[in-house]
């Protein structure tokens, strides 16, 4: 029996094989009919999915940065945490999502990379910010109303906690990027830990002290070191 492709199989095909050639040739140099060549569609088909390369990657990042969102917004929606067990819940479940999708993760980073895909990378940060905040906001609301979480702007401080999380995901990410790949990196696996381990505990300390928490009452470091030496 043979088994027929439906148009969701297609735009998932479309949707993988782009992302493996231009991770392989970079963003530049792969073309629409390199995807089409490999997949052996017509560019019709392409088109039908996907209004350009551009709009190709951009769905390739969208769709895995939503599947992250979701996991706040549910957490955002649940009625037994308290303000700061839900961000603490966020983090740890978006770290483990992150830790599992790891290689996917990289191969979509390394498509965006250099200068040249600077524009698209801000239209993307600018789209995931503006779903992520009002999440945030509303787990800072939750937490300003049973009294655990202090603060005059509740969106600003959305804001302000976004930037810090997405700030120490970049630093780790170039922290261990760099010592994958710069040979003359004498580091050893524990004094990279201990880097990390000071980068996190500075993060926790700083995430603490905006929300008006005491120290220890942010989690980083084991969700963070699980996703990262799991």
């Amino acid at each position: 029996m043979v088994t027929r492709k439906t148009g969701s199989d297609t735009k998932q095909e479309i949707l993988q094989t782009g992302l493996r050639l231009i991770q392989e040739k970079g963003y530049d140099s792969t073309t629409i009919k390199d995807i089409i060549n490999q997949l052996d569609i017509s560019k019709g088909a392409f088109y039908h999915y996907f209004d350009s390369k551009e709009d190709l990657i951009e769905e390739i990042a969208i769709n895995y940065s939503r599947k992250a969102l979701s996991i706040i917004k549910e957490i955002a929606a649940r009625e037994d945490l308290s303000g700061v067990e839900k961000i603490n819940q966020v983090i740890q479940a978006v770290s483990e999502f992150k830790g599992d999708k790891q290689e996917k993760r990289q191969k979509i980073k390394s498509a965006f990379s250099g200068d040249q895909n600077l524009k698209l990378q801000k239209k993307l940060n600018h789209k995931i910010k503006r779903e992520a905040i009002p999440a945030f906001q509303e787990i800072i609301e939750e937490g300003q109303k049973e009294g655990s979480i202090t603060t005059e702007n509740s969106r600003e401080m959305a804001e302000l906690l976004l930037f810090l999380i997405r700030s120490l995901n970049s630093s780790l990410d170039e922290l261990i990027a760099e010592q994958d790949y710069d040979e003359s990196s004498d580091l050893s696996k524990y004094e990279l830990m201990s880097r990390i381990e000071e980068k996190i505990v500075f993060y926790e300390k700083i995430m603490a002290k905006v929300l008006n928490l005491k120290t220890g009452e942010i989690v980083l470091k084991e969700p963070y070191f699980n996703r990262y030496f799991k």
